[in-house]
């Protein structure tokens, strides 16, 4: 005797589909926020490397080592973060946090997410830190 095989695949179909939209979810938001993640570790980057290019010139001439100018790397970390901070989608804010050895500088995003509501994660905050030495590569004169 055959059983009545019909609505099978409506079946599988109900079990199977909210899982794929889930899966395009995670993928979709988990992608955004991989990409804000990857503009905010470049633009990190590039401002404490910017920082690190302030270095303390009187200290150097009195000493022959090389140090970086707190102040001066805090501007130039502050100036490069805010003309490269507006390809970061969301709320930006950055932490400055130079040394006399290194510049240094966390850059933190908030964003939305498109999908991840439905799962309770309204918003996402990627974010990053870098640190950078003084780019000429020198710590005595001569060298």
């Amino acid at each position: 005797m055959k059983k009545d095989e019909r609505g099978q695949a409506y079946v599988l179909l109900l079990v199977a589909l909210p899982l794929l939209l889930l899966l395009v979810a995670v993928i979709v938001d988990g992608g955004r926020a991989f990409y804000e993640y990857l503009k905010a570790k470049n633009t990190a980057s590039l401002a404490a490397q910017a920082g690190a290019q302030s270095v303390d010139i009187n200290y150097f001439r009195r000493t022959n080592r090389v140090i970086l100018n707190i102040d001066g790397a805090i501007l130039l970390e502050r100036q490069t973060f805010l003309m490269n901070a507006g390809r970061i989608a969301g709320e930006v804010s950055a932490q400055y946090a130079p040394t006399t050895a290194e510049g240094r500088i966390c850059v933190r995003t908030e964003i939305p997410t498109l999908f991840g509501s439905v799962l309770g994660w309204a918003r996402v905050r990627p974010g990053a830190c870098s640190r950078a030495r003084p780019a000429y590569g020198i710590e005595y004169e001569g060298q």
